[in-house]
């Protein structure tokens, strides 16, 4: 093989790794595009849930169980963040507010803190009681928390009650029903 055909050799196999190259990259960015149009990643900074790390279904509407991904536009203090919580009511589902004045204990870093009570909420599905959350007057840092839910009993039209794992969560104890509409889509816990 004399020094010409060497060269072109070269030149056709450079050719080849960067068609290669740009294939492969076509490939990659198609598929981060199509991932990206269904898909999200969110990084949880609250202590509320115990995951750090989630897929977010966008769109997907989610079911009584999963976690839900949506706009804290109505919430106080959350207007511009979005955040997960776990879903324990759905439409249908009865919310209950009951009075309750008392103390509760609960564990934060290994510690029992005593907490203030203001009220109790009943999560109701086919006659049942479902879940039961304590109401707090104050946060974990000693903050009052707003109170937007009404004594009485309420019925889940379009939205959602959703809360923590934590027994101190700010969740729809505390401001009601997520709206529907500020609904993102459901999470799926990584890690």
């Amino acid at each position: 093989m004399n020094f010409k055909e060497k060269i072109f050799k070269k030149k056709k196999t450079f050719k080849k790794k960067c068609l290669m190259v740009i294939l492969v990259s076509l490939i990659i960015t198609l598929t981060l595009h199509i991932f990206s149009m269904h898909y999200s990643i969110a990084i949880g900074h609250d202590q509320c849930l115990k995951g750090k790390v989630w897929l977010i279904q966008k769109n997907v509407m989610p079911s009584k169980g999963d976690y839900i991904y949506f706009k804290g536009t109505h919430i106080p203090i959350y207007e511009k963040k979005r955040l997960i919580k776990l879903v324990k009511g759905v439409n249908g589902d009865i919310v209950r507010v009951i009075p309750d004045i008392g103390t509760m204990s609960i564990m934060i870093n290994d510690m029992p803190i005593k907490f203030k009570l203001r009220a109790r909420v009943q999560l109701i599905e086919n006659n049942r009681i479902i879940a039961e959350y304590p109401i707090f007057e104050k946060g974990i840092s000693g903050r009052e928390l707003p109170f937007m839910l009404k004594y009485g009993t309420t019925i889940i039209k379009d939205g959602y009650f959703v809360v923590g794992t934590h027994p101190a969560s700010y969740d729809s104890r505390y401001w009601g029903i997520l709206d529907k509409k500020d609904v993102l889509g459901r999470g799926i816990l990584i890690f």
